[in-house]
């Protein structure tokens, strides 16, 4: 009798505790993005008045700063950008805790890394501006080269995102949920949540078909959740809240308007209809700058107190556009300062042929990249360093030149990974580039839906 008297309260306690450490890390992402937020803000800004400094002959270079904004996006210095707690408070208290698994600490680490190089970059940006006259044309590879790599800081941050997200849902799933009033309004709204983030992440890859599929979801998922928040105690008052259900119905009017072919805004026309709807519309229609459903949502869970696990909010992503009067050959950086082996595999598909190898004493290495075959609808992916410089992409009707910024130590390479192949498998692309001769050289790389070849280059000081 004592024995089952004793256990009870201490099963319980284990359950909470449980939930309170995936809610602490939910909070955690949740503000991360928050941050990058700000920052995607910034870049945009940086990126727009350099493109005017380029294309305006009279336009001068405002010499954007970061003194309106904090010394850091994450920590305590930016506490009045968070309703409770910093991501950096946040990734403090993960850290210190004894409950949390060391594989959710591993991606926590993961996160907060990527949240202090994304809040670097603005100040790298800005030092550049401040440092290169832009009027000498070979300085502005520079500044797009910066902008490239908050790029692919961003899809690095997506990728660590949906990592974190699954394990957080699986741990979750193992946890021993105590029984709550309102249980069926709360999973109503999970498939919600769920068909919303496979929209978003639809726009984001531009796929059409799984956008209209992902948003007919979420409209029959609300249909339920009206029914089911109209018996909910727990969870009715979302219903007089001024933001939940008119976010929803506006989220689903966004995405709407992109499958229906509405044009983008014209401040946003360079930029595309998808990632004007992605950054700018439908997002604040889930996250909490824009008092979205999804932050309606945790609130109401956080003031309820109700013992279940809060929702995942949605990353921004970052894409660069270019002047119009000038071609610019973008110049990438790798988000990896040193790579100490090729990889063997890539997305579960083997890299082969490890034999073909550029030498080069340039630190930024120029090379160009075609079709070599008959044009037959190849698609291709390329691979830097462990980054995609180039997804899904077409060389059919022109050739395209990168700069690479190499790192000094350990090693450099390209992966050419097939995204189709085709009529006439397999995809071939050849790369073009200048030896230490002087010559021009050409290689070329061929990769299936099995393999993917690569190429070393090494930096010779």
């Amino acid at each position: 009798m004592f024995f089952g008297i004793w256990l009870q309260p201490n099963t319980m306690d284990a359950q909470n505790q449980a939930i309170d450490d995936i809610n602490l890390q939910v909070n955690f992402v949740n503000e991360s993005i928050h941050g990058i937020m700000v920052a995607n803000k910034l870049f945009e800004l940086f990126n727009q008045d350099v493109n005017r400094f380029v294309d305006m002959d009279s336009y001068k270079l405002q010499g954007f700063d970061n003194s309106d904004l904090p010394k850091s996006l994450f920590d305590e210095s930016s506490q009045d950008y968070y309703e409770r707690l910093s991501p950096a408070a946040y990734f403090k208290a993960i850290s210190a805790s004894k409950t949390i698994p060391q594989k959710n600490k591993i991606l926590a680490v993961q996160l907060n890394a990527l949240n202090t190089d994304i809040d670097k970059k603005r100040f790298d940006i800005e030092k550049y501006l401040d440092l290169n006259d832009l009027n000498d044309r070979e300085n502005l590879p520079g500044v797009y080269g910066l902008l490239e790599n908050c790029v692919a800081l961003y899809k690095n941050y997506y990728k660590t995102y949906k990592e974190y997200a699954a394990l957080l849902d699986a741990n979750y799933l193992s946890t021993s949920k105590p029984s709550v009033q309102g249980k069926a309004a709360y999973d109503v709204f999970s498939n919600l949540h769920q068909s919303a983030l496979e929209t978003m992440e639809a726009i984001r890859n531009d796929k059409p078909k799984e956008m209209s599929s992902s948003l007919k979801n979420v409209g029959l998922m609300y249909v339920r959740l009206k029914k089911e928040l109209a018996v909910s105690s727990k969870f009715s008052l979302l219903n007089k809240s001024p933001n939940f259900n008119p976010k929803i119905e506006q989220f689903i009017g966004n995405v709407r308007d992109i499958v229906e072919g509405v044009p983008v805004k014209e401040n946003y026309s360079d930029y595309g209809m998808n990632y004007y709807t992605h950054n700018k519309n439908a997002i604040a229609k889930i996250n909490k700058y824009g008092n979205g459903f999804v932050h309606e949502m945790n609130l109401t869970i956080q003031n309820q107190g109700i013992p279940v696990m809060e929702f995942l909010q949605v990353p921004h992503y970052f894409k660069v556009i270019y002047p119009k009067k000038l071609e610019i050959v973008q110049q990438i950086s790798s988000t990896q300062k040193i790579v100490m082996a090729i990889p063997t595999e890539i997305l579960d598909r083997a890299v082969k042929d490890k034999s073909k190898t550029i030498i080069t004493d340039s630190k930024v290495f120029e090379v160009e990249l075609f079709d070599h075959m008959v044009q037959d609808g190849d698609l291709l992916s390329v691979n830097f360093n462990g980054d995609w410089i180039l997804e899904n992409y077409s060389l059919e009707k022109k050739s395209k030149k990168l700069r690479l910024e190499l790192n000094p130590n350990g090693k450099n390479y390209l992966i050419l990974f097939a995204a189709s192949v085709g009529q006439r498998p397999p995809n071939t692309m050849a790369v073009k580039y200048i030896n230490l001769q002087k010559e021009e050289v050409q290689i070329i790389l061929k990769s299936d839906l099995k393999s993917s070849e690569v190429i070393e280059i090494r930096y010779q000081k």
